[in-house]
């Protein structure tokens, strides 16, 4: 009989960049995306709140949590450009870190999300793998793993960026609906 290994909990050390720069993961346990608002703008409250279940009892509920529509700032490497990604229908709950996005709340608003791993999709690579792709505007997110969990980085927009309405500086996404 084989013996069952036992895993260690790792701990990585924090980047400095996330003091300005925070990581959304891929989060399909949850059917809402979730902010701490120290990590991204919050540019409206819906004025509606929700009671949030935890995945464990033990954990106890989160009560009158606020829907809200957060912003992130993604610059992309390849183009120096500014990419504001606008979430609306977002929990604020300012004890999670980093940011959790739902796939499927994305996906309902026309966002194709590659989530395999690059080791996982043998020699048949493309530019469009582990990736999340916008298609107005075009624009390729590459995902990371952080352990099991994919991710990229984003920062706080300013003001003057989530208020370009004529996007002059930067372009605005919507990466999730308006509607509930």
């Amino acid at each position: 009989m084989a013996k069952s290994k036992k895993r260690k909990a790792s701990h990585t050390e924090q980047d400095p960049s996330e003091e300005t720069h925070w990581r959304l993961e891929l989060d399909s346990h949850a059917d809402t995306c979730a902010f701490n608002p120290s990590g991204c703008l919050v540019i409206n409250d819906t004025g509606d709140t929700v009671t949030v279940e935890p995945f464990t009892s033990q954990l106890g509920d989160l009560s009158e949590v606020p829907i809200c529509t957060c912003a992130v700032a993604y610059d992309d490497p390849s183009t120096g450009h500014t990419y504001i990604l606008f979430f609306h229908q977002s929990l604020v709950i300012d004890t999670i870190r980093p940011h959790l996005i739902n796939p499927f709340q994305i996906r309902d608003c026309g966002v194709t999300i590659n989530a395999t791993p690059l080791q996982h999709v043998g020699t048949k690579r493309s530019v469009s793998n582990h990736t999340i792709l916008f298609q107005d505007p075009d624009l390729v997110i590459p995902l990371t793993l952080r352990g099991v969990m994919s991710g990229f980085t984003a920062r706080v927009p300013t003001w003057e960026e989530a208020n370009d309405h004529r996007q002059v500086n930067c372009t605005h996404i919507q990466a999730t609906s308006e509607a509930p």
